[in-house]
């Protein structure tokens, strides 16, 4: 996203080259979406949800749910 490269601070060049990670539904093995990350920037990118991830559907929610979770206990 071009707002992210306005941003000044020192892990700018780190969240550039990192690699997005696949969030995947382990029922279906279908690609919901996509996270990329360095130091506490996360950005994540949901697949299907339009303009609101309202409109997911409720696997996918818990899915989006439990990475988030996950990412802020584990820190």
């Amino acid at each position: 996203m071009r707002w992210i490269q306005t941003l000044s601070w020192p892990g700018l060049e780190a969240y550039n080259s990192a690699a997005r990670q696949t969030l995947t539904n382990p029922d279906t093995q279908l690609t919901e979406g996509f996270v990329k990350a360095h130091d506490r920037l996360k950005f994540y990118w949901i697949l299907g949800a339009g303009h609101s991830v309202g409109g997911l559907s409720e696997l996918s929610h818990a899915i989006l749910r439990r990475c988030i979770v996950k990412d802020n206990k584990a820190k």
